[in-house]
């Protein structure tokens, strides 16, 4: 009985040892798999596998998976922009420490560059030199402006740069501004300015402040600016611009020219309003502006020194830096004649007073012809009006006929002059003037009755497409006839409207007008 209970025993007892070993030895087996699996002991070799690895059905017990911090790209070119420079720049500066005149100016997303849209009246941006900065010129001697002008679009000659100092300016007097002869192709341009050298009565004994730019001369116009900095050698120019125009090459793209144009005709009557203006109720010595000379009569102020004189009590006006111009314009194929009489004050060659014509509704909405088209390198003196005929009176005896015209290589606006001495003087003395407009392609100038010259206008049609800012049309073929009807000048590239208006302006030069009248013939 007991062995029995013995072997019963003994059994039970190897049994339980057999299931304790295989218990140990299946722990031990699990102890060497995990040991494999363990993370942070990367092999130098890895299995690839075209299997995705399967999510957990359950994805509200996932950790989350954390994303790697990006890290900033480089520019490849921030080399080129470690130079010493008083920088203003568009990719980091907007438009608000600027000062705007006719113009709108902004920085659309994320262009690096700033817009400018003229407007009507007298353009200009005045640009700060970096966080409104100072700076000795004599330490950065260079100026460097990266710009582009509107497809289309012109900057006038008479349109300059001018220095703003510590000590004043902008100011129009000498060695405050600078002509640059912008190429206006639509495109991105450099320039580069000696400041001494351009602005050489602003920088004495002063600090430079800020750069009043000229901008596009017509209405509606664009003029576009990346940056304009001080720097201190044309190397470091050089090296900027290098590396601005590397990283934002794919902005600063050219403009594309239209390949077709819409014509716009402006609104015009059927005849002129027979009036007279004699000033008769102005009072000696009050300014012109705001005076009551009739519903038919529009006066531009310039510098407003223009004023009402009593002249052997007769109430004239004294032009002077204004334009006064007739309100109404005439349908095309009108014949009209304009009569007045005019005395030269000013008797200079290098600032315009005179008398406008036939010029387009467009580019010149104010009538602001007191404003110049620049100053012609051969001393002629200024012209005014962005299209039309002008007559000078210049000095003496001597008057100037003028045709505007448009430069379609350079999107320039020039002109085409012949200076008349009539043996008439308009100085000493008040002179008859007339100018007549047969509606059928001649225009005819009469002083005291004598025909002194005229001009013929022929070919009417639209500019080409790229001369986005001249949308009406005018007639482009045009002479300059002496009195004896010699040929003195002519173009094929005229910008004679083909509807009738006239006006009178002065710049910086005087002239007395009175008894301005308009007929229909």
């Amino acid at each position: 009985m007991f062995n029995k209970k013995c072997n019963k025993i003994i059994a039970v007892l190897i049994a339980l040892c057999l299931m304790i070993t295989m218990i140990t030895a299946c722990s031990d087996d699990k102890k060497s798999t995990d040991s494999k699996a363990t993370p942070g002991k990367a092999s130098a070799t890895a299995n690839t596998t075209d299997k995705a690895t399967e999510k957990p059905t359950n994805s509200s017990t996932e950790a989350p998976t954390k994303e790697p911090t990006p890290v900033p790209t480089e520019n490849p070119h921030a080399s080129y922009f470690d130079v010493d420079a008083v920088l203003t720049r568009f990719d980091e500066y907007d438009e608000s420490h600027t000062t705007l005149s006719a113009c709108d100016a902004y920085v659309n997303d994320d262009d690096p560059y700033l817009t400018v849209k003229s407007l009507d009246g007298d353009k200009n941006i005045i640009v700060p030199f970096g966080d409104n900065e100072e700076y000795d010129v004599t330490e950065y001697p260079y100026i460097a402006v990266r710009y582009k002008v509107g497809i289309g679009n012109s900057v006038g000659q008479g349109n300059h740069f001018y220095a703003v100092t510590t000590t004043g300016g902008p100011t129009g007097d000498e060695g405050w501004w600078y002509h640059a002869d912008l190429v206006a192709d639509g495109d991105w341009h450099i320039l580069v300015l000696e400041t001494a050298k351009c602005f050489p009565k602003a920088v004495e004994g002063s600090s430079m402040k800020s750069l009043r730019f000229p901008l596009a001369a017509e209405e509606d116009g664009f003029f576009y600016i990346a940056y304009m900095g001080a720097f201190k050698s044309e190397a470091d120019v050089t090296s900027f611009d290098t590396g601005y125009t590397l990283t934002y090459g794919d902005k600063l793209v050219k403009d594309k020219a239209p390949t077709e144009k819409e014509e716009v005709k402006p609104d015009t009557e059927t005849s002129f309003t027979e009036v007279e203006a004699d000033f008769e109720d102005g009072t000696d010595g009050s300014n012109v502006t705001g005076s009551y000379i009739g519903p038919d009569w529009v006066f531009a102020v310039g510098a407003n020194q223009s004023t009402f004189v009593n002249k052997d009590n007769n109430v004239i006006c004294n032009l002077v830096f204004d334009a006064f111009s007739f309100a109404e314009r005439v349908e095309n194929g009108k014949a009209y004649t304009v009569k007045f009489d005019v005395q030269n004050v000013g008797n200079t060659k290098t600032n315009f007073a005179g008398f406008v014509m036939n010029y387009g509704n467009e580019c010149n909405v104010s009538r602001n012809f007191y404003e110049t088209n620049g100053i012609i390198g051969d001393g002629s003196g200024s012209i005014v009006s962005k299209s039309g005929i002008g007559v000078f009176f210049t000095e003496g005896g001597k008057v100037k006929i003028y045709v505007i015209t448009y430069n379609a290589d350079t999107n320039k606006i020039e002109h085409i002059s012949h200076e008349f001495d009539t043996g008439i003087n308009f100085t000493s003395q008040f002179v008859k003037f007339k100018a007549h407009d047969d509606g059928k392609g001649k225009v005819s100038f009469y002083a005291n009755d004598t025909l002194i010259a005229s001009v013929t206008y022929a070919d009417d049609g639209l500019l080409p497409a790229a001369a986005t800012a001249y949308k009406e049309r005018y007639y482009r073929s045009a002479s300059i006839l002496n009195g004896a009807g010699t040929q003195v000048a002519t173009t094929n590239s005229a910008l004679i409207s083909y509807t009738k208006a006239f006006g009178f302006g002065a710049r910086a030069h005087s002239i007395y007008i009175d008894n301005v009248a308009v007929e229909n013939n």
